[in-house]
């Protein structure tokens, strides 16, 4: 069977020609496709369990299900939803794929395809998970998946990669239906927008002050609570680090900080009792590497045009919380998955 794997920045429409390619394949096999979400169950299936896909459509979501993609040829899992309990998720999914659906059974003339989106998330447990089934199902199962970065290297070899490159056109089409529902769609904007602004008051003139610290956490959670993982969140500072216009010193020494963190790649992950640790001794590290690196007036310039705090509140001891000083206007659209995600790494 074949494995495919669509890699590109987010938003650039690896979920859509995933779903180009499905209907494909649909045409080939001569069915039709038509894409439903449903409820997928965690709790352990009984003997007389029919197809996983059974439950309500309009049945309400609790901790117990994960919502799903299914079709006649296909089951679609986002990873992004799965926070940091996919190693207990997967495991129970391909343990009930020879279920119901028989996925994996080869009594059927054609076998559905499974299908992962944003598989750069999976943890280290799910990666060796999934290369289990790669390598003993390999040939009665075709995996497709999305990511942002390339595949963990247990199963890159299985995976032929589809690049998918352009614009965050997720981003586009919800700033439309802003301006059709009559909002401002200037009032939403990408996590990597949240941290370029960080990275200018990182790079106000002078050192580190324990004031700053509550403004670096609340900074930290509000990247926790709109779902920006560990591997996201260092990519977002090495770019911003790069746009910065700050000398090559400057952005060689946060560069360095960066190269050394663990668990960046693909499929890596840090034990959940760590993170906050892990966030905010980077954020730490980067805010005295670039110390200094812009002037004040050019630290607190909004990068999209607008100052940056003005008023009563400007006085106050200078912190990185972005989103508290625009909590009154300004939200940061995730586009992954098609809800609010857990926080996780």
């Amino acid at each position: 069977m074949v494995h495919l794997c669509w890699r590109g920045p987010p938003g650039s429409g690896k979920r859509h020609a995933l779903h180009q390619m499905l209907a494909t394949s649909a045409t080939q096999r001569h069915v039709q496709l038509k894409i439903v979400t449903k409820l997928w169950s965690l709790e352990k299936p009984k003997e007389d369990d029919s197809a996983p896909g059974d439950e309500d459509d309009t049945a309400a979501s609790s901790k117990d299900h994960i919502p799903f993609e299914s079709s006649a040829i296909h089951f679609g899992f986002d990873v992004s939803r799965m926070s940091l309990q996919d190693r207990h998720i997967l495991k129970p999914i391909l343990e009930r794929l020879g279920r119901g659906s028989h996925v994996l059974s080869s009594q059927q003339a054609e076998t559905r395809i499974l299908v992962f989106y944003h598989i750069h998330l999976l943890s280290t447990e799910s990666c060796v998970i999934l290369q289990s089934l790669l390598e003993q199902e390999g040939a009665d199962i075709s995996v497709w998946c999305t990511s942002e970065h390339p595949l963990p290297v247990r199963f890159a070899h299985h995976f032929k990669e589809i690049g998918i490159g352009g614009p965050d056109r997720a981003l586009a089409r919800m700033r439309e239906r802003i301006v059709i529902a009559g909002g401002k769609p200037n009032d939403i904007f990408d996590p990597q927008t949240l941290f370029d602004k960080a990275m200018r008051r990182f790079a106000r003139p002078g050192p580190p002050t324990i004031y700053e610290v509550a403004g670096i956490r609340a900074f930290l959670y509000e990247c926790l609570i709109r779902n920006i993982r560990w591997i996201e969140c260092v990519h977002h500072i090495m770019l911003s680090v790069l746009r910065l216009p700050i000398t090559d010193n400057y952005k060689r020494a946060a560069l360095r900080i960066l190269a050394k963190q663990e668990g960046t790649a693909a499929g890596q992950t840090i034990p959940s009792y760590r993170i906050p640790m892990a966030w905010e001794n980077l954020f730490i590290q980067v805010r005295e590497a670039l110390s200094g690196a812009l002037p004040e007036e050019d630290a607190s310039v909004d990068p999209s045009g607008t100052s940056g705090p003005s008023g009563p509140s400007a006085q106050k001891p200078p912190t990185v919380d972005v989103a508290a000083s625009n909590r009154g206007g300004h939200t940061v659209g995730k586009t992954r998955g098609r809800g609010k995600g857990a926080a996780g790494v």
